[in-house]
């Protein structure tokens, strides 16, 4: 009976040996901040080019930033975050930056999440992080602000400059995301301008590209592409591209591409190409298409003052859903 039960037990443990690792680590935590590793445990992360309260809790996923400031020297990725957290708190002003501005030879992350879901939240709009990204050079190198699957963005603040370089068919994008939510935040997204306003030589990239849809709920939206680059080299997006649609309710959006005849405003380029705009202020102005849709687009306009201006093009494919209200093109 003995050697039974003992025979029992090694063939469970076997078994149990061939399953795989996920299994048993799908809630263990695998980030880094600023090269630091999180501790699996939960407690604050400190180190070099960290100012101020990190905090990490294992049972809720949450890191929390409190006034902190991450300066990003050798790093490519300032959050890095592989798994063991879908959430990150912001508590009063906190930062992400280079040291170095200057043009970067590797792709670069400010917040790089590798999670179905990733929820950015505070607690009103004065909890806020500012990002700003450097460019890239070299062959195909990417800079994102934020890049991750799903993610809201709510009851917060973020300011967001990615510089842009001359580069060679790699992405400037402040947010890259599956889907998109907007809900009571407030959002600054400058691509291919410094700090100082200086318009650099970016040549491909936008503020929101989304594969999935933007959802823009109660929320204030500046957003704007800029490049010095001639026609034929810059590849712009667009400011705001949504291939599964773009929804906004009661909100502010102020859009602009300022970029050689190649700036697209509004892009929808998908299966769903939704453009509802319902009590809001809505305006979009480009060189090139202030609006740009395909699959018959039908922009869907409610009690909205919706302004789209361009140089060339202002509506390029769509064919018109329901206007109501005051609206101007």
């Amino acid at each position: 009976m003995t050697k039974r039960i003992i025979g029992m037990f090694l063939a469970i443990c076997v078994m149990m040996s061939t399953l795989p690792t996920a299994a048993f680590s799908a809630d263990e935590v695998s980030a880094k901040i600023n090269g630091i590793s999180v501790p699996a445990a939960g407690g604050s992360i400190v180190g070099e080019g960290i100012s101020g309260s990190i905090t990490f809790d294992v049972e809720s996923k949450t890191l929390t930033l409190e006034n902190a400031e991450i300066s990003v020297t050798t790093e490519t990725r300032a959050i890095d975050i592989r798994s063991g957290i879908d959430t990150l708190i912001l508590k009063g002003k906190n930062e992400i930056k280079w040291a170095d501005e200057s043009d970067k030879t590797v792709s670069i992350y400010a917040i790089s999440a590798s999670v179905s879901s990733f929820l950015i939240k505070g607690n009103s709009r004065n909890d806020s992080l500012t990002v700003t990204l450097p460019g890239t050079k070299d062959g195909y190198r990417s800079a994102y602000a934020i890049s991750t699957a799903n993610c809201e963005i709510r009851n917060c603040s973020a300011d967001i400059t990615v510089i842009g370089g001359m580069q060679n068919f790699g992405d400037s994008v402040a947010i890259r995301v599956s889907d998109l939510k907007v809900k009571n935040a407030a959002l600054d997204l400058i691509v291919g301008k410094d700090r100082q306003g200086n318009v650099q030589k970016a040549m491909q990239g936008g503020c929101v590209y989304a594969t999935g849809r933007i959802s823009i709920e109660n929320s204030y939206i500046n957003a704007g592409i800029y490049s010095s680059l001639d026609a034929h080299l810059a590849n712009f997006y667009a400011v705001l591209q949504g291939q599964g649609g773009i929804t906004c309710t009661d909100s502010v959006v102020y859009a602009e591409a300022d970029v050689l005849q190649v700036g697209r405003t509004i892009c929808l380029d998908g299966v769903d190409t939704t453009f509802s705009v319902k009590n809001s202020i809505f305006k979009a102005k480009s060189n090139q298409y202030a609006f740009s849709g395909y699959k018959y687009a039908k922009p869907t306009f409610e009690s909205s003052l919706v302004e789209l201006e361009s140089k060339d093009i202002v509506m390029r494919g769509p064919t018109f859903g329901t206007i109501s209200g005051f609206t101007k093109i």
